[in-house]
């Protein structure tokens, strides 16, 4: 490790510190993690926004209070009768389903009961779209 740096330690406590990192350091093993699927024909921001909402990192409500920051009230402000989560603000607040009814209607599709990101992926994955409108 120490060829990776610009100069060799002097020695004494700056050596020290240096073989305690590469203790601490190498048996370190990162995870990579699942695969994130960004599609070319959308903004950035959108690719950005389904990461962040398939991860549960978007700042609702409920997340807020989980990070200690004080909200006044971690239920939905437009139903008023769960917590704002993810899930719940884009699949299961009845705004969020009437919504996504219609645009179900309007591109003539069968929509199954979605609750979450991941039944979203599943039922998008399991739709019988052409390729050029799968990718959008």
């Amino acid at each position: 490790m120490s060829a990776s740096f610009r100069r060799v330690p002097r020695g004494g406590l700056e050596e020290d510190q240096l073989h305690l990192l590469v203790e601490k350091v190498t048996p370190v093993i990162l995870s990579i993690g699942a695969p994130t699927r960004w599609v070319n024909v959308v903004p950035v921001k959108i690719n950005i926004l389904a990461w962040r909402v398939s991860l549960d990192r978007l700042p609702t409500r409920f997340n807020l209070s989980l990070r200690g920051i004080d909200v006044s009230s971690i239920l939905c402000p437009i139903c008023s009768s769960v917590g704002e989560t993810s899930s719940h603000l884009l699949f299961s607040c009845n705004v969020a389903r009437q919504l996504l009814l219609k645009v179900a209607r309007w591109w003539d599709l069968d929509i199954q009961d979605i609750h979450s990101y991941v039944d979203w992926l599943s039922w998008f994955n399991d739709l019988r779209l052409c390729k050029r409108l799968k990718c959008v």
